[in-house]
């Protein structure tokens, strides 16, 4: 996957948000990106006033789907995106906290997600799906940007700015990508600990990730413990006593 393009312009974070919900397919991506950019375009305009609009950006919107229809794929998108970013989260925490946590690993970090999932709901109310099938699925589909999923998943916990300014500025969008950086960094690089060395597999392959470039200066959450959820969902694993 080629480098995250950002300019420090207003078109960053659709551009951003574009490849996070559509890594895989292009086109979508494309039409996302058009219509949300016409969607800023039109913000403080009346019904007469006139916006200036490229051939290829009206190109996109007529070849996208219905509204509705749109808006149905994309929250499907989003939401199994989530569970990507949730998973590569918990084990980036874990592995930041070994006083807390054994040999953190996927395999931990997605039975955490299922618990997780259990006894909690998306924002519009329905259900997080949380069999283990389903959260490998999502990793498989959304593994390529499973680190900015996780740099959102992280600013909730641990925000560097209000919710509504994640990406409102181009001093947040840096400090996004810089979060996102470090969890690319890690997910890179990172296996369990007890897998065998024929079987290794690192949590993201840097030949198919959307890959923030290297010269974003990388950016850790401001934390000095590890999330309460993780701690209290990590039900039969054992957790570590905190050191005195």
């Amino acid at each position: 996957m080629p480098e995250i393009e950002h300019r420090d312009n207003y078109l960053d974070p659709i551009w951003i948000l574009a490849l996070m919900v559509f890594p895989n397919d292009e086109n979508l991506r494309r039409q996302f990106y058009a219509v949300k950019f016409v969607e800023s375009a039109l913000e403080g305009t009346v019904p007469t006033d006139s916006i200036e609009i490229g051939a290829d950006v009206i190109r996109e919107i007529l070849d996208a789907p219905a509204k509705s229809k749109f808006l149905e794929i994309v929250g499907k998108q989003a939401q199994d995106a989530i569970i990507a970013g949730n998973v590569l989260a918990t084990v980036y925490v874990m592995d930041s906290f070994p006083d807390y946590f054994d040999e953190p690993g996927e395999r931990k970090a997605i039975f955490i997600a299922q618990k997780f999932a259990e006894r909690s709901q998306y924002g519009d109310g329905s259900k997080i799906p949380h069999s283990e099938t389903k959260i490998r699925q999502c990793m498989k589909d959304f593994r390529s940007v499973a680190h900015l999923w996780a740099a959102m998943t992280l600013h909730e916990g641990f925000p560097l700015r209000e919710r509504k300014e994640i990406l409102a500025s181009p001093e947040a969008v840096r400090e996004f990508l810089g979060i996102a950086g470090t969890l690319q960094d890690f997910g890179c690089n990172f296996a369990a600990a007890r897998t065998r060395s024929r079987d290794k597999k690192l949590i993201l392959d840097q030949e198919t990730i959307w890959r923030v470039p290297t010269h974003t200066k990388r950016l850790i959450p401001p934390w000095t413990d590890p999330p309460p959820w993780i701690v209290e969902t990590l039900g039969d694993y054992r957790v570590k006593q905190t050191k005195n």
